[in-house]
């Protein structure tokens, strides 16, 4: 039986988003924006308690929990153009990742927490990176003219499912993480977007955009033909498969 009743987390007199569980469910962790100075904090869902886990600052665009809890990756302008870094979930100093020209975002720990991909955007368009998570050298996993970003890690870790501008339109593509193959699972005339693994690895959902409509599609990750889902005249903003891959959640403005 689902609980609907809502409860209310947070009463701060800022702004909140990015709003994400922690790996076991016992905590949020969510940006928090007050003034124009944003902040990463953490709460304790059972107890109430709230922590302050990097201090406010210049502007936060994203975060994600690592594997077992114990860290939170984040991208920032502090200082710096945006860069990307990783800080304790029980808060400290910061450790900065990489030292790579550019703007870079959206930092996404693999399953197996070993590393962190991150969207990096120079002049010649947007390319897929990663960092060893306990720190190390970058390495660069596209290197296109195109635009290319929305990474999501294959449950395994060993493929990054993505969204390229490569053909001519965003469309969904799948990076082999260790040979660097890459492979074109559509090829349409329409933008593609936000590819989610299903939790056995064997398909993706995907939102597709086409002559005013968006529709919630799924793929075989190894290729194959698309099955349409559902289309709305209304944007479909994100979606998520159930642990048990037999459903799908979306957040719509139908």
């Amino acid at each position: 039986e689902v609980d609907e009743s809502i409860t209310q987390l947070t009463s701060g007199g800022g702004d909140e988003r990015n709003v994400q569980f922690s790996p076991d469910g016992k905590y949020i962790a969510y940006i928090y924006d007050e003034a124009g100075q944003q902040s990463i904090m953490k709460k304790n869902l059972a107890t109430g308690e709230e922590t302050q886990v990097l201090e406010k600052g210049g502007a936060i665009y994203s975060i994600d929990w690592s594997p077992d809890g114990s860290k939170i990756a984040y991208s920032t302008a502090r200082g710096t153009p945006p860069c990307i870094y990783v800080v304790s979930s029980a808060g400290g100093d910061p450790q900065k990742m990489i030292d790579v020209s550019g703007l870079n975002y959206y930092p996404q720990w693999s399953p197996d927490g070993k590393m962190i991909a991150f969207v990096n955007i120079s002049a010649s368009g947007g390319d897929l990176w990663m960092v060893p998570a306990e720190g190390g050298n970058p390495v660069q996993l596209t290197d296109s003219e195109a635009d290319e970003g929305d990474q999501a890690w294959s449950p395994d870790s060993k493929k990054i499912a993505y969204s390229s501008k490569e053909g001519g339109y965003f469309n969904t593509w799948v990076l082999n993480v260790e040979t660097r193959e890459k492979k074109q699972l559509t090829n349409n005339p329409y933008a593609e977007g936000l590819p989610q693994w299903s939790p056995d690895g064997n398909r993706l959902a995907y939102v597709a955009m086409k002559d005013g409509e968006t529709a919630l599609m799924t793929i075989p990750a190894e290729g194959g033909t698309a099955t349409p889902l559902c289309q709305f005249e209304k944007s479909i903003m994100g979606h998520s498969w159930s642990p048990q891959g037999d459903r799908i959640a979306f957040l719509s403005d139908k």
